[in-house]
């Protein structure tokens, strides 16, 4: 833990003639800090990603442990916590760590997530059911990245085989494929 008092003290004894303004200023930066120490864990692996979702303001992480954590920035909790399975076991999201997260407010606001597997999972995160996997985009080899497209109700995928998919948000199907060439 950072021990906040002490760092406050020395500071200003390095430095007197600071102004109250930037003492005010950092004074925030040391109350953020306070309300960060309090919160517990989340995620049990190390962190590889996270994106802003805008409604309501939220950050999204996600993990190498295979988990998903989207936090109320407002409220300052955790608003969801989501899991490698569904609660009764019978849908597993990722058997992988997941590497990355998208995220378009466009089109219904739409997450994906990717983990290196032959799919990446799509959620619907501002969703305030309790179900908010929306289904998988399922390919032939492994999910390295992907982007949507903007104004678009799509999803770019590049695999590990060197091809460009494009997926339909609404079907969760393939509708072109781009293979690519090895130098």
């Amino acid at each position: 833990h950072i021990n906040i008092g002490s760092s406050v003290v020395a500071e200003k004894a390095k430095n007197p003639n600071k102004r109250q303004d930037e003492e005010k200023e950092e004074d925030c930066v040391i109350q953020e800090i306070r309300d960060h120490e309090t919160l517990a864990p989340v995620h049990s692996g190390e962190i590889t990603d996270c994106v802003e979702i805008t409604s309501p303001l939220c950050i999204a992480s996600c993990s190498k442990d295979m988990t998903i954590v989207i936090y109320d920035l407002e409220r300052r909790q955790v608003l969801r916590y989501i899991p490698r399975a569904d609660e009764k076991g019978k849908d597993i999201h990722h058997l992988k760590p997941i590497m990355h997260l998208r995220y378009q407010s466009l089109n219904g606001a739409h997450m994906v997530s990717i983990g290196n597997e032959t799919h990446a999972n799509v959620w619907a995160p501002e969703s305030v059911v309790s179900k908010i996997h929306l289904g998988k985009f399922k390919g032939k080899a492994a999910i390295i990245d992907g982007h949507f497209l903007n104004r678009a109700p799509y999803f770019a995928t590049v695999d590990e085989a060197n091809n460009v998919n494009l997926w339909d948000l609404k079907s969760f199907t393939c509708i072109q494929s781009i293979p690519g060439q090895f130098a």
